[in-house]
């Protein structure tokens, strides 16, 4: 019997993020997106994949925005809709919520859709952030990667995952890594309202973690997504039902290049990228 994926990273994402946000004296808002409704989907905030579900079978799934909303002001969510087998066709609906320190979330606003049996659907919905108390420059002054010459990009990306995988399979590479990463954590600190203790401890997990070696899955059976209308780019595995003995709800849609192995021979774990081009003529920097 193929055996289930373990999730400890995103376990200790979600802890360190749960710490910041009620340690933070600046009171903190958080964004979260609610779908309701029985269908397979896909989140896209301002053209950047926020969040995925399929194969759970549940009624509803939430989406942190955060990590997408640069700035306060307008912003566009795509909904992406895969109704499942069986599913009876219906109302459904997104829910914009919002907390303050980590308080009760408070409904913002709701947008409705329907699930029409056996037939994929997409809805836009414009929304107003005007509450976050931070502005990020992020991907928003980068290079519109569209134009350049595709074969050049998949290469350039491709030596760039090609890279950190033989860091992370050799180890003993943390400050290179914790280097790579160095704005991306910047921005995180930013958004999931860090403090220096916990940003601190977030620091000296990822250098230990980053010296032992890890056994990698191959860099293989990929294709480069651009997002963000152009301006960040990434390698993602082909949708496929196991990898390396391991099955997954929902197929491994949308899983990074780069996967890992746990030290206890327990799971597979995926190390997500997200690049962009600071300025013409300038490599590709991780930015997510």
């Amino acid at each position: 019997m193929a055996r289930l994926i373990a999730y400890k990273a995103l376990l200790l994402s979600f802890m360190v993020s749960f710490i910041s946000c009620a340690q933070s004296p600046a009171g903190p808002v958080t964004y979260v997106l609610m779908v309701q409704g029985k269908a397979d989907n896909e989140l896209y905030v301002d053209d950047v994949l926020a969040g995925h579900s399929f194969g759970e079978n549940e009624d509803s799934v939430g989406y942190l925005l955060n990590p997408y909303l640069l700035q306060n002001g307008r912003h566009t969510l795509k909904l992406k809709v895969y109704p499942v087998a069986g599913a009876a066709n219906g109302q459904a609906y997104m829910r914009l919520e919002s907390s303050v320190n980590d308080g009760e979330n408070k409904i913002l606003a709701r947008h409705p859709f329907r699930i029409v049996e056996n037939k994929p659907e997409e809805y836009t919905w414009e929304i107003n952030i005007d509450q976050l108390p931070y502005q990020l420059t992020g991907w928003s002054a980068g290079v519109d990667l569209r134009s350049e010459d595709s074969g050049a990009l998949a290469k350039e990306v491709l030596a760039y995952y090609t890279r950190m995988h033989k860091m992370y399979e050799s180890g003993g590479h943390a400050d290179e890594l914790i280097s790579l990463a160095k704005k991306a954590e910047a921005e995180k600190t930013v958004y999931n309202y860090r403090d220096a203790k916990v940003q601190e401890t977030v620091d000296l997990l990822s250098k230990d973690g980053y010296n032992k070696k890890v056994k990698m899955e191959p860099i293989e059976d990929y294709k480069m997504v651009i997002y963000g209308n152009g301006k960040l780019v990434t390698l993602e595995r082909n949708p496929v039902a196991e990898i390396a003995g391991y099955r997954k709800t929902g197929n491994f849609a949308h899983w990074s290049a780069l996967i890992g192995h746990f030290d206890d021979g327990n799971g597979l774990y995926q190390v997500p990228v997200l690049l962009y081009r600071p300025k013409a003529g300038a490599a590709l920097e991780r930015i997510r």
